[in-house]
């Protein structure tokens, strides 16, 4: 059974290069495009017995040497090329000795009256555009049901950017290596936690290597939101099938649905640290030294308004100690125990 149809009808069409006249002869037809999305027909309909063109020209005016009224079809190939198929009545026109029209031969003006070759009756013309047998898998429908049953993106939240380059996502506790899609030229990251705890969904953040640089905009490289933890087997048959051509419209639905990742927006972790005697690296970048003794809180996280006030606080103590000198001197500095 056919799923998709076109008709497309020309009523009371002149004939080609015939003057505008009163009574001037004209013709209603119909071209039918039919597809199941394995098997595609197009059919041509005329009326029996009421095609009225029949025109008078002189061999000059031919075209090639043929008639201009062309019947067949045109269709472009996966890789652009067009293939022509002309029915054996187009551009042909056999008359008989009184000069009317021939319809027993070859002859482009008597498709309304005629059956045989592609023809499923009078004037009912049928042309299969395909050589595709049952086992065929359509891919740009296989490309849209996986389409339309896909969450739109936006339900998991904010999308995080990536790490700006392979060097923040290694020292970035939220991200880690993602061996198993990485290869010698490429590392790839992604989040340790998915992005929604009911709908899951996580992001690759995939790396230039041994430079580290962000791979942007590379539809066939760069890493993507993914719906699970890794891409399933529908997801990679769904961008084999939509990407066929990187520049199709259908390639462009499969990354409305996976987009690609990107660095815009990416804050890196603040570090702090000390060290010595001490000389102390504050996490909004100061730097100072301090020789008190004593134990002292170097870090605490304080709950946000958001979050219950029993919530886990981080806390970072640090002890010092007078430094070692030699006898009969006085220590005038401190270190870290």
């Amino acid at each position: 059974m056919m799923t998709y149809a076109l008709v497309v009808t020309w009523k009371n069409m002149a004939m080609a290069g015939d003057p505008a006249r009163d009574g001037m002869p004209t013709n209603t037809f119909q071209a039918i495009l039919v597809t199941d999305h394995r098997k595609t027909y197009a059919i041509y309909l005329y009326d029996d017995h009421r095609m009225q063109w029949d025109p008078q020209i002189t061999q000059e005016n031919l075209v090639g040497g043929k008639w201009p009224a062309f019947v067949g079809y045109i269709i472009r190939g996966t890789t652009g090329q067009l293939t022509v198929v002309e029915d054996e009545n187009s551009r042909h026109k056999s008359t008989l000795e009184n000069g009317q029209k021939n319809c027993t031969q070859p002859n482009v003006y008597c498709l309304d009256r005629k059956s045989g070759g592609s023809s499923i009756g009078p004037g009912r013309w049928s042309y299969r555009l395909d050589d595709n047998d049952d086992s065929y898998v359509n891919p740009r429908k296989q490309c849209m049901s996986w389409y339309l049953v896909q969450a739109d993106v936006t339900r998991f939240g904010p999308l995080p950017p990536c790490p700006t380059t392979a060097a923040h996502a290694q020292l970035d506790a939220q991200w880690k290596a993602a061996s198993d899609v990485s290869s010698g030229d490429r590392l790839c990251f992604d989040l340790n936690r998915p992005l929604s705890s009911s709908l899951g969904g996580n992001m690759l953040c995939c790396y230039q290597m041994p430079e580290g640089a962000f791979i942007r905009n590379n539809r066939e490289r760069s890493g993507t939101f993914e719906r699970y933890q890794r891409a399933s087997a529908d997801d990679i048959q769904a961008r084999e099938s939509c990407c066929l051509d990187y520049g199709s419209k259908y390639c462009d639905m499969y990354f409305e649905r996976r987009p690609m990742g990107f660095t815009e927006g990416y804050v890196p972790p603040r570090t702090s640290a000390a060290a010595g005697d001490p000389h102390i690296l504050t996490l909004d970048r100061v730097r100072y030294s301090f020789n008190g003794l004593g134990e002292y809180l170097l870090c605490q996280t304080t709950p946000s308004t958001a979050l219950s006030q029993t919530a886990a606080i981080f806390s970072l103590q640090g002890r010092t100690q007078l430094v070692d000198v030699e006898p009969g001197k006085t220590p005038r500095a401190t270190v870290f125990r």
